[in-house]
């Protein structure tokens, strides 16, 4: 399946394929099997862009990061995961076991 998308981080669109395997409790997520990334809903996303560089920092690993936002957003390790997971393929960080993040595609 082919659709339009809005990458949460500049609201360009693009066209991905996707293969929907999970829905939240409010159906406002699915996981992208070909290129990885989530989409969530944009306030949480909002929330931890505003907040990256007060929990990014050099040399943090990503179980790090994923406790780090379990406790500021209250999330289950699994949610937790996931959002690292977008974090970390939307927002160019370094982190130490990923080097340079690449981008969205746009």
């Amino acid at each position: 399946m082919y659709d339009l998308t809005e990458c949460p981080l500049c609201n360009k669109q693009y066209i991905r394929e996707t293969t929907i395997t999970e829905y939240n409790d409010n159906g406002e997520y699915y996981y992208d099997v070909k290129d990885g990334n989530w989409c969530l809903p944009k306030d949480i996303c909002n929330q931890i862009l505003q907040q990256k560089d007060n929990f990014l920092k050099d040399g943090m690993s990503l179980r790090e990061l994923c406790i780090k936002l379990m406790q500021l957003f209250d999330l289950t390790r699994r949610t937790a995961c996931k959002y690292t997971n977008w974090l970390i393929n939307t927002v160019p960080v370094y982190l130490p076991d990923r080097k340079h993040i690449r981008l969205i595609p746009t």
